[in-house]
């Protein structure tokens, strides 16, 4: 009986490809990747912003990842337990001010066994250009949630742009087209996009939370 239960589960996971012509195997998402157990603080990234960007990570499979403004830390939790789930070698590098990293780490034990996230305190962008770049770095996938002002989106953008990888993605929280609150954010991530000929993609919901997912043009 368990065998034919077995398979039973493996006809109702094949499909019939019309361009092949062959019948492939059809894969839920738990087979492809786990999320693990969301937190959220207000004014944070919220929860389906969260799986949007772990989507990202799964399309990127990024070594070296980057956080600008950690707020109390949720969203840097849920990246490095993310990429320990589903067995991705990625390192986060977290930036903001000391008494905001020093604030996360009391807040969330978490953090002080978490191998793959290392925190980096000062003031934006100097930090970011100091570390990425005095130690080489190649990011390959970064969030920018810092400091929600024009000079300061467009500043970690363009700091961040020559150490990105081609085709590396940027998820920019609180992009929000139609909040007067956020129209210095909107505009730096339009001019910026714009100049360097990045791809771009607004994703809103309505008044609750809003991003823009960035794109670096890839070699050609």
């Amino acid at each position: 009986m368990r065998g034919n239960a077995q398979m039973l589960r493996r006809i109702k996971q094949l499909i019939f490809n019309k361009e092949t012509k062959r019948m492939e195997v059809i894969k839920t998402q738990d087979e492809l990747f786990t999320i693990p157990p969301m937190a959220h603080e207000p004014g944070s990234i919220g929860y389906m912003e969260k799986i949007l960007i772990a989507q990202l990570i799964v399309m990127s499979r990024p070594k070296v990842l980057i956080e600008t403004g950690t707020f109390k830390g949720q969203t840097a939790k849920f990246v490095s337990q993310f990429l320990t789930r589903n067995r991705y070698d990625g390192k986060l590098y977290a930036f903001d001010l000391p008494q905001m990293i020093e604030g996360a780490l009391k807040r969330e034990p978490f953090f002080s066994t978490a191998a793959n996230v290392q925190f980096i305190k000062g003031s934006l962008p100097g930090t970011l250009l100091d570390h990425v770049g005095g130690n080489g770095l190649t990011v390959d996938f970064a969030i920018i949630d810092s400091e929600h002002t024009y000079k300061q989106v467009t500043a970690e953008l363009e700091t961040l742009h020559p150490f990105l990888r081609p085709g590396a993605y940027v998820f920019c929280h609180d992009y929000r087209e139609t909040d007067p609150e956020y129209a210095g954010v909107v505009k730096g991530i339009d001019e910026f996009t714009a100049k360097m000929g990045y791809d771009k993609l607004p994703i809103w919901g309505a008044d609750v939370w809003g991003a823009a997912v960035l794109r670096k043009p890839p070699l050609k």
